[in-house]
């Protein structure tokens, strides 16, 4: 079960730590737990008390009812464990309505990777507009734009995240560790796991739209995930009617 356990410290300064626990005392330990490596002076001032501490259960309906926004991204690297020179994100709805959508890229040879997957690169993915002058430019692009919408409520998604996508957040991370170490997804969602739950193949290839072609271009992929996400989200509403 998952707690809400708000702790206050440092100049009364308060910060809430969301945690998993099978009790409310289990629940205060691990969030005073993760308060220790927690730097409250990032928390607003918020009243003249300290140690004061809250904890909230979350009931399983609500929150899965308080995510109603989801941010699907798609990332471009030269090779599976190269740097990822293209980054492209749909914004939706839980009803597929579309709330934003982007793409950045940089020049593919700012990039690490090896020849043999920079020809894959050439004879596969579409060129892309440069938008990015420097791979460390797209990188803070993107994460700039991540917290943006995080900060209205949306998680984060991709298609087998694993390793490209996984990969450039890490790179994001690294460019300002001390500031991004905690603003990074938690959890980061996966497509294919959620396939895999409603007894979907998660690596099959599907029938593109005709707005998500061509295939390898990180924002039409990213538009294909967003809408595979969207149709499994309303059939297990249709199954389990929150």
């Amino acid at each position: 079960m998952q707690f809400d356990v708000t702790i206050q410290r440092t100049e009364y300064r308060e910060h809430v730590f969301r945690v998993e626990a099978e009790n409310e005392d289990a629940a205060h330990a691990a969030a005073m737990d993760a308060s220790c490596d927690y730097d409250f002076h990032d928390s607003p001032v918020s009243s003249a008390d300290e140690d004061v501490t809250a904890v909230v259960p979350i009931a399983p309906n609500d929150q899965a009812e308080t995510v109603d926004k989801f941010m699907v991204f798609d990332v471009e690297s030269i090779g599976l464990h190269g740097e990822g020179f293209a980054v492209a994100w749909v914004v939706v709805g839980r009803t597929g309505e579309r709330l934003g959508e982007g793409c950045l890229a940089c020049d593919p040879m700012e990039c690490a990777g090896t020849a043999k997957n920079r020809r894959w690169v050439a004879e596969n993915v579409p060129r892309l507009e440069v938008t990015s002058p420097t791979k460390r430019h797209l990188r803070n692009t993107f994460w700039h734009e991540w917290r943006r919408w995080a900060d209205q409520g949306a998680v984060l998604v991709a298609d087998c995240a694993w390793p490209v996508e996984a990969n450039f957040l890490s790179a994001c991370v690294k460019l300002n560790h001390a500031e991004r170490e905690w603003q990074g997804p938690y959890p980061l969602h996966d497509l294919a796991s959620v396939l895999l739950a409603m007894g979907a193949d998660a690596l099959a290839v599907t029938e593109r739209q005709p707005d998500e072609l061509p295939a390898h271009h990180p924002l039409m992929d990213a538009r294909q995930s967003a809408r595979q996400l969207v149709a499994c989200l309303k059939e297990r509403n249709d199954r389990h009617p929150l």
